[in-house]
């Protein structure tokens, strides 16, 4: 009887409790990111785990020109976990040079468009205002072009009200909240035959 009440409990925590406060998180945090990236609308649903949330699409350019494009982020949901990590990159098999033309239709932050832009001449420091702390770009060796963009982010940086869906979270020891936050999908997979 104590297993069938754990085991119930455990999936009513789960599904009423787990999934709708990381999808707020997610949701908050996809809305602050907005000032940095562009995520256009109709791209498929992101990918959710524990560890990141991914977003892949094709973009084309003014020329006709496709870019693969993939844009993931850490939404640090552990309390040991202070950052968020945002990565725009270049999708696989994709041309730096038809990437570089899509990133002004992709990144709404000035400074950071610059820095992507013209790699060369970026300035290390971070402007005043910016809600992100550091930037980090990895460069294509043989034309200089931008191929992924790091930002990094305090979660400080997303205010109270996301600072309130973490603690709710917090709750959890790491190992239970990552059990909770997968059952829904294996029972899911479970009866559905997966």
């Amino acid at each position: 009887m104590l297993v069938i009440t754990l085991i119930s409990l455990a999936i009513y925590i789960s599904f009423f409790k787990i999934k709708p406060i990381t999808l707020s998180i997610n949701n908050k945090i996809e809305d602050k990111l907005s000032k940095i990236v562009y995520v256009p609308k109709g791209v498929a649903r992101p990918a959710y785990n524990t560890d990141s949330t991914t977003y892949k699409w094709e973009m084309e350019t003014n020329q006709k020109e496709v870019a693969a494009v993939e844009l993931s982020y850490t939404p640090s949901f552990l309390k040991s976990q202070e950052k968020i990590y945002v990565n725009l990159k270049m999708g696989e098999h994709g041309d730096p040079s038809i990437f570089d033309k899509s990133l002004p239709a992709l990144i709404n932050d000035e400074y950071s468009l610059k820095s992507s832009i013209d790699p060369k001449n970026s300035n290390p420091q971070t402007p005043p205002g910016a809600i992100f702390e550091k930037i980090g770009l990895q460069i294509e060796d043989k034309k200089g072009k931008a191929v992924s963009i790091e930002w990094q982010i305090s979660k400080k940086e997303f205010g109270e009200e996301l600072a309130n869906e973490y603690k709710k979270l917090e709750k959890y020891p790491d190992f239970i909240f990552k059990f909770l936050y997968f059952l829904p999908q294996f029972l899911i997979d479970i009866f559905s035959g997966a």
